[in-house]
């Protein structure tokens, strides 16, 4: 985010090792928002969520500090309290154009060169009306690009101050210095970033409203809940000016992380349904711990960019969260993914091009696969035993095991796990080595695979339990 080097400033951050400290801000999560839809054929269609309305349109009675400001203690003196928006054109097509259109006050937050670089995904500060069409398209889901829910577009504020006032103020977090002086763009808009900022103690600044009008609540909308933050009464003189310091990074880099990760795992549940029924995955907490583990483990090999993390988050999600530390594919990921000489887009690229070589996509997901796999696993269990030569059979180079060595190494890393996990009945030692060639042997750990660790949690039933499952998800992989 430094404006003078090639950072990326909208989406990278140094990486910083301090914990952020708990603040003592008044801030409350409000659960249950649900945005509002099209509305057509309604005569009175609401502006904002019903839950939402009065936070957001209402005019609450005076407090003693809005008494205190006002001229002789008169509540007609007091002012109204108007609602702010700082939004994001980054993140919302076409938005200055449909503020031009909107008939509401606006103006981007930069100016000058800054402007004319970079109004069309910069922030930009509307004070809203209740009625407005622009102001229902911000709390409104659909398909079309002008409904703007999902985009999670900025962050709101309730203020009795002037839209110059509200202008001047919040332009001076556009650009930040850290503790050595150096200058940075600042996205404190983002609602998930601002809610993890204000975990600091020392982000009061950026909440004193100028002097003369007073901020009353500011209020974060995400996809989890909508996040109100009471801002706090003190005197800004009393507040050291803000600098972007250690802690202040780590938060945003979690903010970050936590975002990515959420949005990508609704985007993949949409795309590949058929993998998420098959392997039982309901919701996106499971998609968004994977891609929050693949994210995790490439980071220190300098891979940040979100298409990239995205097309090895792909690859987890067919292959199993774990699956490059899957013996069969260790030596791909070393070869490829810490190959500092290229840029991690080419090597994630190579490194995909490769892994499906070796391991083939379509045999660690189609139908037949998972339908041999039963048909193994039901021989084994029957048998009550497995043997070196039983195990040849399953570990074939139609799953990836190209050599002997490797089916050694695999079958301790299998061993390994199975000591880790407790896996002392011979029954479960024989399901845990054959379904490993099809989920690898850390499935047991795999946020993707809630059903089979339910499964081994109460082996009573095992043998019954994992072909039933095993059926299941044949079955739905057949209809495809």
């Amino acid at each position: 985010m430094s404006t003078d080097n090639d950072f990326d400033y909208w989406t990278q951050w140094p990486t910083a090792s301090e914990k952020p400290s708990a603040s003592d801000l008044d801030l409350q999560a409000i659960h249950g928002v649900e945005p509002l839809d099209a509305q057509l054929g309604v005569a009175e269609p609401l502006t904002v969520p019903a839950m939402l309305q009065d936070a957001l349109f209402g005019q609450p009675e005076p407090t003693e500090a809005d008494l205190a400001r006002a001229t002789g203690g008169d509540t007609g003196k007091v002012p109204p309290l108007h609602t702010y928006a700082v939004l994001d054109a980054a993140k919302v097509t076409n938005l200055p154009e449909m503020l031009d259109a909107s008939g509401l006050e606006h103006r981007c937050l930069f100016k000058g060169d800054a402007y004319d670089e970079l109004k069309d995904v910069a922030p930009w500060i509307a004070r809203l009306e209740e009625g407005n069409r622009f102001t229902r398209n911000l709390f409104t889901r659909s398909d079309v690009p002008w409904h703007m829910w999902d985009s999670e577009p900025g962050i709101y504020v309730r203020s009795c101050g002037t839209f110059d006032a509200m202008w001047k103020h919040f332009r001076k977090f556009t650009k930040v210095q850290d503790e050595q002086g150096k200058w940075f763009y600042f996205r404190f808009w983002e609602p998930n970033a601002f809610i993890h900022l204000l975990e600091q103690p020392d982000t009061k600044r950026l909440l004193t409203a100028p002097d003369g009008c007073a901020f009353y609540h500011f209020y974060a909308p995400t996809k989890d809940a909508t996040y109100v933050v009471t801002a706090p009464d003190v005197e800004a003189a009393e507040i050291k000016p803000f600098k972007l310091s250690n802690r202040h990074r780590t938060s945003f880099d979690a903010a970050i992380e936590s975002k990515f990760a959420r949005d990508y795992a609704v985007s993949l549940a949409r795309s590949v349904p058929v993998r998420a029924s098959a392997l039982g995955i309901e919701g996106h907490d499971a998609l968004g711990q994977m891609v929050t583990s693949v994210t995790e483990y490439l980071k220190p090999f300098g891979f940040s960019k979100r298409s990239d993390l995205g097309r090895m988050a792909s690859c987890a999600l067919f292959y199993g969260t774990h699956f490059l530390h899957d013996p069969r594919i260790a030596g791909l990921s070393q070869r490829y993914l810490t190959d500092a000489k290229s840029s991690p887009g080419l090597r994630a690229k190579r490194f995909q091009e490769a892994l499906h070589k070796t391991v083939p996509i379509d045999v660690m997901t189609n139908a037949a696969s998972v339908t041999k796999t039963l048909s193994q696993l039901r021989y084994a269990l029957d048998r009550k035993e497995i043997t070196q030569d039983y195990l040849a059979q399953v570990y074939t180079p139609e799953f990836g095991f190209h050599n002997a060595d490797t089916a050694q190494q695999f079958i301790r890393t299998c061993q390994s796990q199975q000591q880790a996990k407790s896996l002392h009945s011979s029954e479960c030692q024989m399901a845990h080595y054959i379904l490993s060639a099809l989920y690898t042997p850390y499935f047991l750990d795999d946020p993707l695979q809630e059903k089979l660790k339910a499964i081994f949690r109460d082996a009573d039933d095992l043998k019954h339990n994992l072909l039933q499952e095993l059926e299941r998800r044949s079955t739905i992989l057949e209809k495809t």
